[in-house]
């Protein structure tokens, strides 16, 4: 089909952190829960404009569970499991450190990625969380990105690290390798300053058009995502992308 491209969804995961101090959620049990939830809630958007599933873990953790959803859901063939290669630690550095060298190796090994070509779009997900609204900001993604990507101004200088999409030369351009090129963590405010840089290599989009809806279990303090609070901060940033653009809040 002309101008189809493939879209996959990666979802990274750490089923077992260690040495976390930054981490309230620390049970693997109740880990592997939310990745199990959220991994079925993606499986149901098999066909509909998403492709396949790459699932990336980095603790060497029991993860037949995770195949056994896939497996019942019919969709197996769709999804990839980068599972217990290994579990890699990275004392007295944060978890935006273990996150991009965990992307670089999804990127590196992943067949399905590899055979997708060129021209599809990896969406990069953190994996316990469930973005309801995906397929909307799929279909409504530009028709040209190497990177897709959501940078706030207000009330602090931020990039949304939790939902991206890049195709391989963008990856390349802008992420591959970051952790070694960087002098500090690669947080949301560091990667706010640092990706718009990389505009001149790669055609960077740095604002959804719509507004993620994203739905967990916050790894940093056990909360629930869109609710109270939440709820009211949504509103404001989706009425502002359409009747306010320039105020990325």
């Amino acid at each position: 089909m002309a101008g189809y491209r493939k879209e996959i969804l990666l979802m990274t995961s750490t089923i077992t952190p260690e040495n976390s101090p930054e981490l309230a959620r620390t049970d693997p049990t109740q880990r592997l829960l939310d990745y199990a939830d959220a991994l079925k809630f993606y499986l149901g958007l098999i066909g509909k404009h998403l492709h396949a599933i790459v699932f990336v873990e980095n603790s060497d953790s029991d993860v037949s569970r995770l195949r056994q959803i896939a497996t019942e859901s019919g969709h197996a063939d769709h999804v990839e499991f980068l599972c217990n290669y290994g579990q890699f630690r990275y004392p007295g550095r944060d978890r935006s450190y273990g996150e991009f060298k965990l992307l670089d190796y999804a990127m590196e090994h992943s067949k399905m990625i590899a055979d997708a070509g060129d021209d599809a779009v990896v969406w990069k997900i953190t994996g316990r969380y469930r973005v309801v609204n995906l397929l909307s900001i799929i279909r409504n993604a530009p028709k040209k990105f190497d990177l897709y990507c959501d940078m706030r101004n207000r009330p602090v200088m931020w990039m949304d690290l939790r939902l991206m999409a890049w195709n391989r030369f963008g990856y390349r351009q802008v992420f591959e390798g970051i952790t070694d090129k960087l002098d500090t963590e690669p947080r949301e405010p560091v990667m706010r300053r640092y990706v718009p840089q990389r505009a001149k290599d790669a055609v960077i989009v740095p604002r959804f058009r719509n507004e993620p809806v994203v739905e967990g279990v916050r790894g940093w303090d056990n909360r629930h995502y869109f609710r109270r609070g939440a709820r009211v901060k949504y509103l404001l940033r989706a009425t502002a992308r359409t009747f306010a653009p320039w105020l990325w809040i």
